[in-house]
């Protein structure tokens, strides 16, 4: 009887040393993961602060959430698979009354930005649909060729009515969804935001393209999709100028090395996005329609601009058809690698209105 109860003693014995290693093994993994993720946030917020410091900002976002808070409320609890996104897009507008007041360009991937009637621009903005502010735009209509650069991505896109091109183009694709806000059925998904003036007080909410995307189960697309990578041969261009011929519209970017981002100025008013690259695609407008809405064709080829790193680098851009994306290719023959971080790509008839100088900005 005592050598079994030496035996079953020996055998607890062995079985909480055991337990005791397992649990100090699940903490150490537990505070690993702890580890990972504060220093991902602590980078996070940092490089909000920097960015919003060269800017002159507050450390808020228009809509008053503070970035510390609204970084806690949309960081994965693991940072991991990052390359697969479900992605929604929004139109949003760019006249010099909306600027003030837009939301979204800060968390999204990609920008583009077109001419519409007038010349002046409007921004699409992709985003991924788990990394949103509260609200997004302020919205405005969708055009044909809006509909165009963003295939061949199967995903949804919220606008605020449209020309009757758009609407022909969005009938003849099943990969885009429209969700328009001046239809009774999806009006409830935005709102009037009160002390802006119409039309640019018009926004889609965070909560309704979340939902959106569950209940469309949206498939999640492999992102980016363009290569990325260091590159040489770049000649140096600290800041960068677009003219659109009005000083209510002209554009510069202004690179900072401490983050190595452009900051963007859209006549007199600073952007909260600081993108890592900054595209140029040379597409001629092939007509002026009624109500000046011009036809603009998304395939074929022409040149490119791209800046990153503070360098230029010119190229050519190519696309044979829209259920593909555009590809990128250097002077030297080789595929055009971009920066990790946003791309805002600008489409414009010619590049002749895109000039550089190396002029250090801090």
């Amino acid at each position: 009887m005592k050598q079994e109860r030496k035996g079953n003693s020996t055998t607890s014995v062995l079985q909480t040393a055991t337990m005791r290693t397992i649990i100090r093994t699940l903490t150490a993994i537990v505070l690993l993961l702890a580890i990972a993720q504060g220093a991902l946030l602590l980078f996070s917020v940092r490089t909000s602060e920097l960015a919003a410091q060269l800017a002159g900002t507050q450390q808020t976002e228009r809509g008053g959430t503070p970035i510390l808070q609204r970084t806690l409320s949309r960081l994965p609890i693991l940072p991991f698979n990052l390359g697969n996104r479900p992605l929604a897009a929004v139109i949003i507008e760019n006249h010099e009354d909306a600027r003030p007041h837009q939301q979204g360009l800060t968390q999204a991937l990609l920008v583009q930005e077109w001419p519409v009637e007038g010349f002046i621009s409007r921004f699409v903005a992709v985003l991924d649909t788990r990394q949103l502010p509260e609200i997004v735009g302020p919205v405005r209509s969708l055009r044909p060729y809006f509909v165009d650069g963003l295939l061949p991505w199967t995903m949804v896109v919220y606008h605020a009515g449209g020309s009757p091109e758009a609407y022909d183009r969005i009938a003849s694709t099943a990969k885009l969804r429209s969700v328009n806000g001046l239809t009774g059925h999806y009006y409830g998904q935005f709102i009037r935001k009160e002390g802006i003036s119409a039309p640019h007080d018009f926004f889609v909410l965070r909560e309704s393209i979340e939902q959106d995307s569950r209940q469309a189960k949206l498939a999640t697309v492999a992102w980016p999709p363009y290569s990325e990578g260091g590159m040489v041969n770049g000649e140096s261009a600290q800041v960068i100028a677009v003219n659109y011929a009005s000083k209510n519209h002209n554009v510069t970017y202004a690179y900072m090395p401490s983050t190595k981002r452009y900051l963007r100025a859209n006549g007199e008013v600073n952007a909260q996005a600081t993108p890592a690259n900054v595209l140029f695609l040379e597409i001629p407008i092939q007509e002026i329609g009624a109500y000046g809405r011009l036809t603009i064709p998304t395939t074929g080829n022409g040149h490119a601009l791209l800046f990153r790193d503070g360098m230029a680098y010119r190229g050519t851009w190519s696309r044979s058809r829209t259920n593909e994306w555009f590809s990128f290719t250097s002077e030297q023959g080789e595929t055009l690698r971009f920066a990790r971080g946003q791309t805002w790509m600008t489409i414009l008839p010619s590049l002749s209105k895109v000039s550089w100088n190396n002029n250090e900005t801090e």
